[in-house]
């Protein structure tokens, strides 16, 4: 709830399509519009922020081409939220088995060292092994 809220407030943010699933969901989410943001939904926020960071690319683009075996990390790292944080697991693995074959065959854990290093803090190389072992 708190993110919605904070989301509802920021001016910057023109339209929120948050995922509902079912009718729960949905009341949540419109309980959530018709409170305002406090003190301690930004306490909140920024716990999870702390909290998830290890693990959440925030699509800054800092990756892109930074693999020398050509993997699309922020993709593929985005391919893995559908899966880990939305239940999406059929869209997660659709889109990563949509990836060419050159690039489903590397496995990062064949490196020595990730060359990728992440502005944000997400841990890539070892997001990258889960999804490939999730969705290979």
């Amino acid at each position: 709830m708190a993110a919605l809220k904070w989301v509802m407030k920021n001016r910057n943010v023109d339209t929120v399509i948050p995922s509902m699933t079912d009718m729960d969901q949905l009341d949540v989410n419109v309980k959530a519009m018709a409170s305002p943001y406090a003190d301690a939904d930004a306490k909140l926020l920024a716990a999870r922020l702390d909290e998830i960071r290890p693990y959440y690319c925030r699509m800054c683009g800092k990756c892109e081409g930074v693999c020398p075996k050509g993997l699309p990390v922020a993709d593929m790292l985005r391919f893995l939220m559908y899966a880990e944080s939305y239940g999406q697991f059929g869209l997660g693995r659709e889109h990563y088995q949509a990836l060419p074959r050159q690039v489903t065959e590397v496995r990062c854990g064949d490196c020595s060292a990730c060359s990728v290093q992440c502005p944000n803090g997400v841990q890539v190389s070892s997001r990258l092994i889960r999804a490939q072992e999730l969705f290979g």
